[in-house]
């Protein structure tokens, strides 16, 4: 199993990965340290030269380097990411799927004052105020750190590799969630093989309350009655996809076991209520 942990500058990727690469004799990578041994050159040179976009190209050269995520279920491999690794989506998807993502949070104040105590400059904040800039890439990343499980990355290393071991027995799953978002519609979430799950997480939350309509996009033609290929409109976007609706919360409890298909009698109405522009 791989370990991947992500989280902002300061927030303690390389300290708690080294001590649990170590505790559990497993290799440790440090994305950087990977990035700056291919490149010849220390990260702030890269940022320097290069700027901000050569420096992600280095980047992914680096996590695909990386190769298949090990399937062995001990843990065989820590990586720890640059914070800003995950904004790439190609990097989401070779980090995120087949692999155990631990996002180590903490608060922009704190990991303010961890860096200036630190003796490596971080080029994307280096000669800024920390903690606004800080709170600014929180803001900007939080939507791609969120897919991954969340653990407090304040505490001391011990507390926090003592709270990562506690869950390294969940394993990776096959489904891989590469961004998660609250917005103005409700959350919205991205990634393959996911939906069952996300619906069963949003009526366990409460937010699915009244009759609705649910609609999810996925490979091929999906089965039941209501079943439909797309809309001109989307088929550009979701090439081989379609459109499938699932009735929610009351009238419809097997929800939370498979998204069952509406009976005939109602298919008709519901097609009427697609969300997202999705329509017929």
């Amino acid at each position: 199993m791989d370990l991947v942990l992500v989280g902002l500058p300061g927030s303690g990727k390389s300290a708690v990965g080294r001590r649990i690469a170590q505790r559990h004799h497993a290799a440790f990578v440090d994305l950087d340290g990977l990035v700056e041994r291919r490149a010849g050159k220390v990260v702030p040179d890269i940022f320097t030269e290069e700027g901000e976009a050569g420096f992600r190209r280095h980047e992914h050269e680096a996590v695909l380097s990386l190769g298949p995520a090990d399937m062995d279920p001990e843990l065989r491999r820590v990586i720890a990411t640059g914070g800003g690794s995950v904004i790439d989506p190609r990097n989401r998807w070779l980090l995120y799927r087949g692999r155990f993502p631990i996002w180590l949070d903490g608060s922009p104040e704190i990991l303010a004052s961890r860096l200036a105590r630190s003796i490596h400059v971080r080029p994307l904040v280096a000669g800024h105020d920390p903690a606004g800039t800080l709170r600014q890439l929180a803001a900007d990343r939080h939507r791609f750190y969120a897919p991954a499980l969340q653990i407090s990355g304040t505490t001391n290393v011990e507390a926090i590799m003592r709270a990562i071991e506690a869950r390294l027995g969940d394993r990776p799953s096959q489904a891989v969630t590469l961004l998660r978002a609250d917005t103005a519609i409700g959350r919205v979430e991205i990634g393959q093989g996911i939906a069952a799950a996300a619906v069963d997480a949003a009526l366990r939350r409460g937010e699915a309350r009244g009759p609705s309509c649910w609609s999810s996009l996925s490979p091929g033609r999906l089965p039941g009655p209501e079943s439909r290929r797309p809309s001109k409109r989307m088929a550009g976007t979701w090439s081989g996809s379609s459109c499938h609706a699932v009735k929610t919360p009351s009238e419809c409890e097997s929800l939370r076991r498979r998204a069952a298909p509406l009976p005939a009698s109602e298919s008709t109405a519901a097609k009427r209520s697609w969300p997202l522009g999705v329509g017929p």
